[in-house]
Formats: C-alpha cells, sequence, structure tokens
C-alpha cells in the first residue's frame, strides 16, 4: 500500500513513459507493462480510484499476451491478472470477470515454471474466489486440495531444516482454511484429512 498518491500517480506516468519507448516486439515490453499494471493495480485497489483497475486489467492482460506460455514468468503474469480481475470484481459484480480471474489463477497454479509457493498462493487465492461462481464451494475444495497437493513438495528434506521451517510458516494458516472450505462444501471428513 501507499501512503502517497501522488508518488504513485508519478511512477505509473513514468512507466508509461517506458511502455510507450519500448518497442512492442521487444522483449522487455511483457516486463513494463507487468510492471505498469500493478502499479495501476495499487492505484485502483488501494487508493480506491476505480477506472485504474480497468486499465491495470488490460495492462496486465497485454503483459500476460506478450509473454510466450514456456516463458518462466508467464504464470506470474496470470497470477498478477487474476489479482487484478479479482478486484475488479469486487467493484462490478461482473461474473464473467470473476470467471476469467478463475481461469487465471488455476493456471498458474498449474504453472511448473512458477515457485512452488507461489502456485500454492495460486490456488488459494482461486479458493477465495471460487465460492462466489459458477464453482461454488466444489471449486473452492478442489482449489485447496490442489495447493494441498503442493505442500508435500514446498519444503523439500534437502532444504537445511530452519528452511523448511520457514517455508512452511508461511503456509501455518491453510490448514485451518482447507478445513474451513472443506465443511462449507459439505465434505467435514474432508476438512479432517486436509487438518
Amino acid at each position: 500500500k501507499t501512503g502517497e498518491p501522488a508518488l504513485l500517480r508519478e511512477a505509473i506516468a513514468a512507466l508509461r513513459s517506458v511502455v510507450a519507448a519500448t518497442a512492442a516486439d521487444d522483449p522487455a515490453m511483457a516486463t513494463h507493462l507487468s510492471g505498469l499494471g500493478n502499479a495501476l493495480l495499487v492505484l485502483g485497489r488501494d487508493v480506491a480510484e476505480p477506472e485504474a483497475l480497468n486499465d491495470a486489467v488490460d495492462t496486465l492482460r497485454a503483459a500476460k499476451e506478450a509473454t510466450p506460455p514456456d516463458h518462466p514468468d508467464y504464470a506470474l503474469r496470470l497470477h498478477n491478472l487474476g489479482g487484478a480481475l479479482s478486484a475488479l470484481y469486487r467493484h462490478t459484480s461482473d461474473p464473467a470477470v470473476l470467471v476469467e480471474a478463475e481461469h487465471c489463477y488455476e493456471e498458474a497454479g498449474r504453472g511448473e515454471a512458477m515457485p512452488l509457493m507461489d502456485r500454492i498462493g495460486s490456488y488459494r487465492a482461486l479458493a477465495r474466489i471460487a465460492p462466489d461462481g459458477p464453482r461454488g464451494q466444489a471449486g473452492a475444495l478442489a482449489a485447496v486440495e490442489a495447493a494441498a497437493a503442493l505442500l508435500l513438495r514446498a519444503a523439500p528434506r534437502s532444504l537445511a531444516r530452519h528452511d523448511r521451517e520457514y517455508l512452511l510458516s508461511r503456509l501455518s494458516a491453510f490448514p485451518s482454511r482447507a478445513a474451513a472450505v472443506a465443511v462449507a462444501a459439505g465434505r467435514p471428513e474432508r476438512a479432517v484429512e486436509l487438518l
């Protein structure tokens, strides 16, 4: 969050200049668009400028389109677009926006090139928004189950113990959230398993 909206607007103007000065076929274009889109998302979400949310979605969508699907940052771009779409959905309640956000998070969660903790984060984000959309509680449960499956690989024994503990501490709220999702989906027995 920013405490200085004027500085954020100044940064956005500078990022717009960088994007304008970058050739469309320049490999750095996707990175520049991503930075601009994320700054617009902060402006729209945290400074409460709703039009910036539309700009953020358009810009992050362009960043995703400018990134080849086999690029290491593709899944991250999908996750960021999902975040912008989720913020826009909270503002508009447009179900098509929610469905696109769900798709972005799900595809990012499956992105093998993305770090496991980020993939887990994508599935957790999907679980938060799924109950409002056509996937419903069952979709939220499927998302937490996908995240739980990745947990087993998130802190491998090849890491030092303190590194494993740190990684797992970042997920300390996950078991209770996963259990709550399972109960909401009418699967209390699965809630016990996820704990």
